[in-house]
């Protein structure tokens, strides 16, 4: 053996002869490793479960060979745990996949998944997420599984598909109707705009404070001629976040266009006052200023016009978009 003091090797060993059906070379190897564990680690429950091992039992010692395995297992998952959480991505993911030979339960395969993702590696992730489905269903692998898909984004459909399925399992989860909403709306579609509204109005009503999901259900309610209802979700937002820009600026482009002059001209000052905000903070806005508003009196107007006409050529900051990012999460399995 080229690590003759380390015990992981021994594990690794007894695995391959248990797949192999030799029990006493098995038993041989899991020993030699429970001894080097006790001695590395300094546990006392690995050395106890050595000297229970000694006994003549068969079933004694076949469930001493599982406790110890579960042992190495245990200790290999918080290493990972621990490296990935310094940013050691390249380790976690080697312990990980060492507690996945050792053990392989769900716990296991869920860490490797969450490791893999971290390290951009979607396509090694989706593979994991698939194994984790197939041993145990769950809405959370489902979700998780489809935040893979869409990373990888060689498969869109399937992503979305994922957290539709995960949703018919976990029909109240606020969040996840929420990035459904954004994939669908990235997608582009007239028919996916109009399912992502109802995604984001479900995500209200479970959630009322859940300020993204009402601001994006305020501009989906926009774009389908929902003013009044749009423009009374906006209003509700504000009440939350007086000093939300863009639910501002967004409220004043539909009391615009739907004709609705009570209030109007107190949020157009507001909103004037927070783009030159902006404009005097970092030299840009994140909002496009409207035809409605360049009539509005504000001493900074021309150079609000002007910061406007170069964004068009320019990229917005990222408050713009709203675009989903790569979503990564532990399936939450307990061995």
């Amino acid at each position: 053996l080229l690590f003759p003091r380390r015990s992981f090797p021994y594990f690794m060993l007894a695995s391959h002869a248990g797949r192999e059906g030799r029990e006493r070379r098995r038993w041989k190897h899991v020993k030699q490793a429970c001894k080097l564990a006790s001695i590395e680690l300094g546990d006392l429950h690995a050395m106890m479960a050595i000297v229970a091992a000694e006994s003549a039992s068969p079933t004694l010692t076949a469930t001493a060979i599982d406790k110890m395995q579960n042992f190495a297992a245990s200790v290999l998952l918080l290493l990972s745990r621990s490296a990935s959480k310094d940013g050691k991505l390249e380790l976690a993911q080697q312990m990980a996949e060492r507690a996945c030979e050792v053990r392989g339960n769900l716990e296991d395969l869920d860490e490797l998944a969450y490791v893999q993702m971290k390290e951009g590696k979607f396509s090694a992730a989706e593979r994991s997420y698939r194994l984790l489905l197939l041993r145990h269903p769950s809405a959370s692998a489902h979700f998780a599984l489809g935040a893979a898909l869409w990373a990888d984004r060689r498969t869109v459909t399937g992503a979305i598909r994922e957290f539709e399925l995960g949703l018919q399992l976990d029909q109240d989860n606020a969040e996840m109707h929420v990035k459904l909403g954004m994939m669908m709306e990235e997608e582009g579609e007239e028919e996916g705009g109009r399912t992502a509204c109802e995604h984001y109005r479900k995500a209200v009503e479970l959630n009322g404070n859940h300020d993204v999901a009402r601001f994006l259900l305020s501009k989906c309610l926009n774009l389908q001629g929902k003013l009044v209802e749009s423009a009374s979700n906006y209003r509700h937002l504000l009440g939350r976040q007086e000093g939300h820009c863009e639910a501002r600026y967004n409220l004043v482009e539909v009391m615009h266009n739907a004709l609705l002059f009570e209030e109007r001209e107190e949020n157009e000052k507001k909103a004037m006052a927070c783009i030159a905000q902006q404009l005097t903070a970092i030299g840009r806005t994140t909002i496009h200023p409207l035809q409605s508003l360049r009539f509005v009196p504000h001493p900074l107007l021309n150079d609000i016009i002007d910061a406007h006409n170069k964004l068009v050529v320019s990229s917005p900051l990222p408050s713009v978009a709203l675009k989903l990012p790569v979503i990564n999460m532990r399936v939450g399995y307990i061995a």
